[in-house]
C-alpha cells in the first residue's frame, strides 16, 4: 500500500470520527449563534482565517 494513499485514508478516518462526534452539538449550536447577521460574519472570517494558516 502506497503511505500517501495510507495517509490519506487516515485522514479520512479521523475527520469522519470528528464529524460523528459532533452531531449531538447540531441541536444547541443554532440557539447559541442567534439569528443575528454578525454571527456569520465572525464564522466566515473565523474560516477564511483558518483556511488561510493551513494552506501556508
Amino acid at each position: 500500500m502506497n503511505s500517501s494513499f495510507a495517509t490519506l485514508c487516515a485522514f479520512y478516518y479521523s475527520s469522519v470520527q470528528l464529524l460523528i462526534c459532533a452531531f449531538p452539538l447540531h441541536v444547541w449550536l443554532p440557539d447559541a449563534m442567534g439569528d443575528h447577521s454578525y454571527f456569520g460574519l465572525i464564522h466566515a472570517a473565523t474560516m477564511v482565517a483558518a483556511e488561510f494558516s493551513c494552506s501556508s
